[in-house]
């Protein structure tokens, strides 16, 4: 009796490093990122696809424990930190992709107030 098998790709997605950066105006290395933002670097085509941001691999490869709202999320480690965004094909059940994403808060504000004084000098 043969065996059939049918072989099917998981979704295919970019493997440049993806960068959210935000804008850190109190200093305590925390800021609100909208993962969504990185979806376009991510691939240009999401029809049968179905996204999902993660804090560690082990949950993005099992699926779990999903950021719940990722328009709006508040990063967990300060300064840096690392995300995980899950991409399953809705047709095939299980067949997913995981890439990294990196967050980074830069000091914004921080800069004390600046007088500036301009000297001419005799040769100019």
């Amino acid at each position: 009796m043969p065996i059939n098998f049918e072989v099917y790709n998981a979704p295919s997605i970019s493997t440049t490093p993806i960068f959210i950066d935000a804008c850190d105006n109190d200093l305590d290395g925390f800021s609100n990122f909208n993962l969504l933002e990185a979806l376009p670097l991510l691939m240009d085509n999401f029809s049968g696809l179905s996204t999902s941001f993660h804090t560690s691999f082990a949950n993005a490869q099992n699926s779990t424990f999903p950021i719940e709202v990722p328009s709006n999320y508040l990063n967990t480690t300060r300064y840096n930190q690392l995300i995980y965004i899950r991409v399953e094909d809705d047709n095939n059940d299980g067949l997913h992709a995981v890439d990294l994403l990196n967050l980074t808060n830069y000091i914004g504000n921080s800069l004390p107030n600046i007088n500036i004084t301009f000297f001419e000098s005799l040769n100019d």
